[in-house]
């Protein structure tokens, strides 16, 4: 073998596939698929190709849970039956606690979630291996993202929103000078997370 390149000797060098199944990440059901091929260079010299995805029945399961704690305006701890799990709200950003506005911002959202029960719908991983959900509880309408957009506890996370409505939330909070738009300067976190303040 040379640089992925198999010399087959005296064989006939025959096209093939194969094919494999990985599991899917923690907190997740289905499977993902994946393939590669092996092709001929010449009658005697081919050489596998990467190994691509071809079928991914990979999904997160919404699942149910009590809050135990409020760790900022955009992160908070869900205790299920058998564990406890990290969740960062999805598609929002809210200052940090050192931050100006940032205890209030976590006030807001404990005294939406604290001890009730939610149901989180999970979105994805972040590097720091939370869930980044949507959180929705029986005693309130709509996202716990949205409701902090609509106190003026946090600013739409533009690099990963999908939900078109919560730009309107948020100009509407501006416009009303409510939460942290009633500051003179607010600094947006990811900004204040970079250093970009003098």
């Amino acid at each position: 073998t040379r640089c992925g390149v198999t010399n087959n000797g005296n064989q006939t060098c025959q096209s093939k596939t194969e094919s494999r199944t990985k599991a899917c990440a923690v907190g997740m059901i289905g499977s993902r698929i994946e393939k590669r091929t092996y092709q001929c260079i010449t009658s005697v010299i081919g050489y596998w190709s990467s190994w691509q995805v071809s079928t991914n029945t990979c999904a997160y399961v919404p699942f149910t849970g009590v809050v135990t704690k409020v760790v900022d305006g955009d992160t908070l701890n869900v205790k299920t039956s058998n564990t406890t799990k990290v969740i960062r709200l999805a598609e929002i950003d809210a200052p940090e606690k050192c931050q100006a506005y940032g205890d209030q911002a976590r006030m807001s959202l404990r005294s939406l979630l604290l001890q009730k029960t939610v149901t989180v719908t999970p979105q994805d991983t972040d590097s720091y291996g939370r869930l980044v959900a949507h959180v929705t509880g029986a005693h309130f309408i709509g996202t716990a993202s949205a409701y902090q957009l609509q106190q003026g506890a946090a600013w739409v996370y533009d690099d990963y929103a999908t939900d078109e409505t919560f730009n309107a939330l948020e100009q509407t909070a501006r416009e009303q000078s409510l939460g942290l738009w009633a500051l003179d300067d607010p600094m947006p976190p990811w900004e204040w997370r970079r250093g970009d303040y003098d």
